[in-house]
């Protein structure tokens, strides 16, 4: 595993420097401008925001080149045999900024030529017909009251989501059907959110080479039933059970969906409750912007929710991101402070 400090950057330099250069302008511009008007001591928003692109996105996204590069050199995913797409895992807590760097990641990919794209693990939820089956047939666990824990994901929309993006790069782009990526709209439903019609799924590049699948759980791992239950109750035991469950012979649950990643990008946070927060700003863009959204009281109860996953499964994802990586597979691990800016890692060796 490795972590990256501040400035610090791991992997090769871009090869593209014209396509960058022209990608990045205006940050460039926000910079002189921040400088001009002295606003290093307590920084605005777009300095926080050139803060976040150049000490944790281009260092990531030179890693993830760089690893990229050694599975098809080692002939994992590259070779007649094993011509599939490459995944990376992002685990990173919601509202940290993980939408941002993704879109920041593919078009970092995209600059050098790469075909990438991404998938979250939101946009496989259950549709909203099951997700309400689902808190009725659980009405005493508010775990499963709303989207988001373990046992509301459609694991089979993954897979097979995952395993039509390997058929196609392996046909090559001339054979390979148009490949669909599922989409969730959180607006829908006041906010409570639904599958969005399949008419509005982006369609995968022909070609693609890197997924993104990326989750505020992604790569959490199953505990004991009792430490479980220890932490949160027979509600999180349940959560956690569903964690640990095999959905069928053709569907491995949630360890085949996290599995398929072939390397993880872990963001980290000192404390989880800096969701509430984060969570509270975002409704409120959705708010600004006409759609539906939750007041800060709905978001209070929604986020609460999530917090006995978080306190119960973080310390062993952390502990695996330091260590030998999450799954064993080579990883990456970032920490962020509650204004999303990169700070070290306060558990790491000095």
């Amino acid at each position: 595993a490795t972590s990256v400090a501040p400035s610090v950057v791991a992997g090769n330099a871009c090869d593209d420097a014209e396509a960058l250069a022209a990608l990045f302008a205006d940050v460039t511009e926000v910079e002189a401008v921040d400088a001009s008007v002295g606003l290093d001591a307590e920084p605005s928003p777009l300095a926080l925001a050139r803060q976040r692109l150049f000490q944790v996105c281009l260092p990531t996204y030179f890693w993830c080149r760089h690893v990229h590069a050694e599975a098809k050199r080692q002939g994992r995913i590259g070779g007649e045999e094993q011509r599939r797409v490459f995944v990376v895992g992002m685990s990173a807590p919601q509202g940290c900024g993980k939408t941002t760097m993704v879109e920041q990641l593919v078009a970092l990919w995209t600059a050098d030529g790469v075909k990438c794209a991404a998938l979250s693990i939101d946009d496989v939820y259950l549709n909203g017909t099951a997700l309400d089956a689902l808190a009725a047939a659980n009405p005493s666990n508010r775990l499963l009251g709303v989207r988001g824990n373990p046992g509301t994901h459609d694991i089979g929309l993954a897979l097979s989501t995952f395993a039509a993006l390997d058929d196609a790069l392996a046909e090559g782009s001339a054979a390979a059907p148009p490949i669909l990526l599922p989409r969730y709209d959180k607006a829908l439903r006041g906010g409570r959110g639904d599958r969005a019609p399949r008419s509005q799924w982006p369609t995968a590049p022909v070609g693609l080479e890197v997924l993104l699948f990326e989750g505020w759980m992604a790569g959490f791992s199953p505990t004991s039933p009792e430490r479980a239950r220890e932490v949160g109750g027979d509600d999180l035991a349940a959560i956690n059970a569903n964690l640990a469950a095999r959905y069928g012979d053709s569907c491995g649950g949630y360890s085949a969906m996290f599995g398929r990643a072939d390397a993880w990008l872990v963001v980290g946070v000192e404390d989880p409750a800096h969701v509430f927060k984060w969570r509270r700003e975002a409704e409120q863009k959705m708010a600004l912007a006409g759609r539906g959204a939750m007041d800060d009281a709905a978001v209070e109860d929604f986020v609460s929710r999530y917090m006995p996953a978080y306190r119960l499964y973080i310390p062993g994802l952390y502990e695996q991101a330091r260590g030998a990586g999450v799954d064993g597979k080579p990883t990456l691990f970032v920490h962020v402070d509650g204004d999303r800016r990169p700070v070290p890692d306060p558990e790491s060796p000095r």
